[in-house]
């Protein structure tokens, strides 16, 4: 079954997810060496969200929210999901190494 929203095409995510962590770590003026390990994990984990969000936001924006016989678009359940884990790694992330640093701690609080 092909999916037309893009937001489980791997090349589609990967591209979208490299624009996203560029644009992040611009506004948030961090270099991805202040990170460490376990804040570059977080915040690709972040950006692939946010770029499989986009992705099925734009599907939403040219389709619409219901199919044409009244139903919701199937990607509406990804979608929802995709939205909630958004928010679910900056609270599951603990500190689990001696490389834990405060610029990680800094940018979870921003991104959260």
């Amino acid at each position: 079954m092909r999916t037309t929203h893009g937001a489980t095409n791997s090349n589609e995510i990967a591209r979208r997810a490299r624009n996203v962590r560029r644009r992040i770590l611009y506004q948030l003026r961090v270099s991805p060496a202040e990170l460490d390990q376990v804040g570059r994990g977080y915040l690709a984990l972040y950006c692939r969200l946010v770029a499989r969000i986009e992705l099925a936001d734009a599907y939403l924006e040219e389709h619409g929210l219901l199919q044409a016989d009244g139903e919701p678009q199937p990607v509406l359940k990804l979608y929802v999901s995709l939205v909630n884990s958004r928010a679910t790694p900056s609270r599951s992330l603990r500190p689990a190494s001696p490389l834990h640093k405060g610029p990680t701690r800094w940018l979870r609080s921003r991104l959260a």
